[in-house]
């Protein structure tokens, strides 16, 4: 298992609860017409060799949580080229995989690679919104910071996710629809979840007309945890560990129920080090220095309410909003009997969630974000444009030797 494929299951482990009267709220009504989500800071065009298209990189306001307050985010908008038809592009907004929890990890700064498979998606004219998260903040554009990421906080990255959505409507070069399928994979897996579950209240003005979450965690207290000291997954509960605090605060996701005075003197590190140096640090101390939690243990009974608030296993009502679950059957991070337990758990909803699950041959966490599955995540999309209000019940095909199969459909 890779360093940067165990990076899932961290993102799995932390999401956000909704605030008192979330179903009501539109997500800008108590705030002040500037600091709205999704209004503009600011954009400059930016070089991305190799992409067929204009890309620029755009700061924004967005929302935290569970403050509900005003944060500064930035991110990537992507506009193909040609003439915008009526009503302009619709839009993919994709949510990253972990790879850290500040600035120097933003994806934006390398906007040649922000984006798998870019290229396919501009050729279909669609713009492609990329965030980098609250706390990865690009110092390109935006000083300062607003903390670390709130890493797994899924409400969080949701919000930011769906504002860059809005942001690129305010972006005229853009000329964004206003309708828009989130793809995310990992981390954005989780946040692709999370997006189905608020964008109903949340994003008015917006239409969501799907959602691809690849290899999302779930069912984090049975599968995804405990972290055991013989696996690499361990760093990335570190991750969600400061992720959760920074955003509850240490009454709700107190430190000292986890970490040892060692792992507290290393919190520092995610405000300056990057996915797999930071898990190198942590290796070199090893779990039982760093945490306070036995290897193979159970989270404290704080820790374990947090996480299941933050599982997308543990939502209690289907959306109106095709989804689709994906997995590759090679995947050590995610296991696949993990996502298949959370399409057959969605399945169970009454009504039930609409939804099929794709698992592909020998694919790994990594690779089900290549050329090996790009087609299908393509044709889908553009079958929900075209205003295809169901799955399609569409059948993937996978390449070559990673040929594709439907193994949960329902809804």
């Amino acid at each position: 298992m890779g360093v940067a494929a165990v990076a899932v299951a961290a993102a799995a482990v932390l999401t956000v609860v909704a605030p008192a009267g979330a179903a009501a709220r539109s997500g800008s009504t108590a705030r002040a017409a500037s600091t709205a989500p999704g209004v503009l800071i600011a954009s400059q065009a930016v070089t991305a060799a190799g992409v067929n298209g204009s890309a620029y990189l755009v700061e924004y306001w967005s929302e935290s949580v569970p403050a509900n307050t005003p944060v500064k985010v930035t991110g990537m908008v992507y506009v193909p080229t040609g003439i915008p038809p009526v009503g302009g592009w619709p839009v993919v907004s994709w949510a990253h995989g972990t790879d850290g929890s500040n600035g120097s990890c933003a994806p934006s700064l390398n906007p040649a690679t922000d984006v798998p498979n870019i290229n396919s998606l501009l050729a279909k004219g669609w713009v492609v919104a990329a965030s980098d998260y609250q706390g990865e903040a690009n110092a390109n554009i935006l000083t300062g910071s607003s903390g670390i990421l709130p890493y797994l906080v899924g409400q969080s990255a949701a919000r930011n996710t769906i504002d860059i959505v809005r942001a690129a409507r305010h972006l005229a070069a853009a000329h964004a629809s206003t309708h828009y399928v989130v793809w995310g994979h990992s981390e954005g897996g989780q946040t692709a979840m999370f997006v189905l579950k608020i964008a109903g209240y949340y994003a008015g003005g917006l239409h969501l007309d799907g959602v691809l979450a690849l290899a999302p965690p779930s069912n984090l207290n049975s599968a995804e945890l405990p972290y055991a000291e013989g696996t690499l997954n361990w760093p990335f509960l570190f991750l969600a560990v400061g992720g959760f605090n920074a955003a509850y605060g240490n009454t709700l996701a107190p430190l000292s129920q986890v970490l040892t005075p060692l792992g507290m003197s290393d919190l520092p590190l995610l405000n300056t080090d990057c996915l797999a140096t930071l898990a190198n640090a942590l290796f070199a101390q090893g779990f039982s220095k760093v945490f306070t939690i036995s290897a193979g243990g159970q989270l404290p009974t704080q820790w374990k309410v947090l996480a299941n608030l933050n599982d997308p296993a543990n939502f209690t009502a289907a959306r109106p909003v095709p989804l689709v679950i994906v997995s590759g059957d090679a995947d050590t991070t995610v296991l696949p009997s993990t996502t298949a337990s959370l399409a057959s758990e969605l399945c169970a909803l009454s009504p039930t969630q609409n939804l099929e699950r794709w698992l592909y041959a020998g694919l790994t966490h990594g690779g089900i974000v290549t050329s090996a599955t790009i087609n299908d995540y393509v044709q889908w999309t553009q079958d929900r444009f075209a205003g295809d209000p169901s799955p399609g019940f569409y059948t993937p095909t996978g390449s070559g030797a990673n040929t594709a199969t439907v193994t949960n459909l329902c809804g």
